[in-house]
């Protein structure tokens, strides 16, 4: 019993010297479409139940489930939700998807999705613009099925927000899941260091911790030991 406390109050102990996490904070809504057709924009006719016409949008957990020459499969997770659409032929530009997200000025960060074929027709891209401007272009794999993702740092510099578009510039049968725009704490590059330097203190203070709660916990072992003999 006295183990048990004195091993109890050192996890305290290390409870609170734990530190901050610098874990990116999300800024997209909804990117995962788990919460169905909300949080976005798109230029494209939403059309819940089938995406036969074009161009068309749905979103759903199976592509099947609104085409029927569409492979059948899950989303990135495999248990939720995924943005599928019908481009139409060449030559057909209109946003796919679109949202605008707060940014702090010149702090840098990471955007990123998940792209796949519902039905291969070739060498289907996007175009992904962040305030009018592409920041890259993604295609994805030729079996209907799989996804690829695309990732690409942007710093805002002097922007305050960023309208980010998914553009399909050619005929396409795609689907879209798991949009991301993350920064670091949304902080500028001078905070984000001092906030490093207290992690590494912190983590020396809890290798020390641990030292000594090895050390405390051998003692008590042996203190019982000594009592039971």
């Amino acid at each position: 019993m006295v183990l048990h406390t004195h091993v109890r109050c050192w996890a305290v102990v290390l409870a609170a010297v734990a530190a901050p996490s610098l874990r990116a904070d999300e800024l997209i809504v909804n990117g995962g479409f788990e919460q169905g057709n909300k949080g976005f924009q798109s230029q494209f006719p939403h059309s819940p139940d089938s995406v036969l016409d074009a161009p068309s949008y749905a979103v759903v957990k199976n592509p099947g489930d609104v085409h029927r020459d569409a492979a059948a499969f899950r989303d990135r997770s495999g248990m939720g939700a995924m943005l599928v659409f019908n481009a139409g032929g060449k030559g057909d530009k209109q946003v796919v998807w679109a949202q605008t997200a707060d940014v702090v000025p010149g702090t840098e960060y990471v955007l990123s999705l998940w792209v796949a074929q519902w039905y291969a027709l070739g060498d289907a891209q996007l175009d992904v613009r962040i305030n009018g401007k592409s920041v890259g272009k993604t295609g994805c794999p030729r079996k209907a099925g799989a996804w690829q993702e695309f990732k690409v740092k942007w710093n805002a510099e002097k922007d305050k927000v960023a309208a980010i578009e998914i553009v399909c510039p050619a005929r396409g049968n795609l689907a879209i899941d798991d949009i991301s725009l993350q920064g670091a704490l949304g902080l500028p590059a001078d905070a984000i260091d001092r906030i490093r330097e207290f992690e590494a203190d912190a983590e020396a203070i809890r290798r020390k911790a641990d030292a000594e709660v090895a050390a405390r916990r051998e003692q008590l072992v042996k203190e019982l030991q000594a009592l039971q003999e």
